[in-house]
């Protein structure tokens, strides 16, 4: 069922997501377009990576899970999470990582769930399952609303970046499988350009 909401995916994707949340493309070389991901503790030694490689702005859209919203009657800002419909103190679902980004290549929609960790990464995987649920509602807003062709693939993907280096460090990302997650480690520095191609072939 849908609306006959004819508009492109990505753009559908610019309509639902409130603007507060939306990442700036930086889109000078058009088709190496790049994302810069910002973690939002100021203690994090991993304060920000830079994803490029992405062809053609129109494609591509990124958006915070996390988002700040100014007070209607001061001055101050406080975070949002997933929404304001949850209970801030009950435990999992208010995990969610620090970017999503949806990329149209060819007949393939790619979601990237993007989290940035230090030296010692811990609770991730709870943030990329509840990420991952997000995605899927928003997808099927997307089918439901707005004309999500059947031929469309889509495929999901998590990615840990952490500066932990160990001696399986790689300068690949290496894929994770376990019983309940996949995701992609990505080994690197603060401030790295990445390209998005590394994380596409598999």
């Amino acid at each position: 069922m849908n609306n006959g909401n004819e508009m492109s995916e990505i753009k559908a994707l610019k309509n639902i997501i409130a603007k507060d949340s939306h990442i700036t493309i930086d889109s000078t070389f058009p088709n190496n377009c790049s994302i810069k991901i910002k973690e939002s503790n100021a203690n994090a030694k991993l304060k920000e990576i830079i994803i490029r490689g992405f062809k053609e702005e129109k494609n591509l859209f990124a958006f915070k899970l996390d988002s700040e919203k100014k007070c209607n009657n001061c001055d101050s800002k406080f975070e949002v999470g997933l929404t304001s419909l949850f209970n801030s103190s009950a435990e999992y679902i208010n995990k969610a990582c620090d970017a999503i980004i949806f990329y149209k290549f060819k007949e393939i929609i790619y979601v990237f769930i993007c989290e940035l960790k230090s030296d010692k990464p811990k609770d991730f995987k709870d943030q990329m399952k509840n990420s991952k649920l997000f995605v899927g509602y928003i997808i099927s807003i997307l089918k439901e609303f707005y004309s999500l062709g059947e031929k469309i693939e889509i495929k999901i993907k998590n990615i840990l970046f952490t500066t932990k280096t160990d001696k399986s460090s790689k300068k690949e990302p290496q894929k994770i499988i376990e019983s309940d997650i996949e995701y992609f480690k990505n080994h690197c520095k603060n401030a790295e350009k990445i390209q998005i191609e590394k994380f596409m072939r598999t």
